[in-house]
C-alpha cells in the first residue's frame, strides 16, 4: 500500500510537471506545429500518466478511510498522513473530473 501511494503521488507530480513544462510556452501566437506537438504530449504522455496515477491513488485513498486498513498497512506518522492527504486531493480532483465529463456527456446527449 505504501508503494502504491508513493508511486501514484510521484507519477501524478511528474505528469503535472511535464504538462507545465510543455504547455507553458504555448500561447495564441504559437505556431501550429508547436501547438500540434503540445496536443500530442497531452494525448500520449499526460493522459496516460495521470490515468496510471489515478489507478494507483484512488483505490488506496478510499481503502485507507477505514482505520483497520491504515493499521494493517502501517501508515502512521506525519509523513504518511501527509502523503495520504496529498493523494486525497489528487483523488478528489480525479473524481470531480470524471463527474464533469459525465455531466458534459449527459448534457450533450440531451441536446442532440
Amino acid at each position: 500500500m505504501k508503494g502504491l501511494k508513493l508511486a501514484g503521488l510521484i507519477t501524478g507530480l511528474i505528469a503535472l510537471s511535464i504538462g507545465y513544462i510543455f504547455l507553458d510556452p504555448v500561447g495564441p501566437d504559437t505556431g501550429s506545429s508547436a501547438a500540434g506537438a503540445a496536443g500530442l504530449v497531452i494525448m500520449f504522455v499526460l493522459v496516460p500518466a495521470l490515468g496510471a496515477s489515478a489507478i494507483m491513488v484512488v483505490p488506496t485513498s478510499i481503502a485507507l478511510l477505514w482505520n483497520g486498513n491504515r493499521l494493517r498497512a502501517n501508515l502512521h506518522g506525519m509523513f504518511w498522513r501527509g502523503i495520504w492527504a496529498i493523494n486525497g486531493v489528487f483523488t478528489l480532483s480525479y473524481l470531480l473530473l470524471v463527474l464533469y465529463f459525465f455531466y458534459i456527456w449527459i448534457v450533450a446527449g440531451a441536446a442532440s
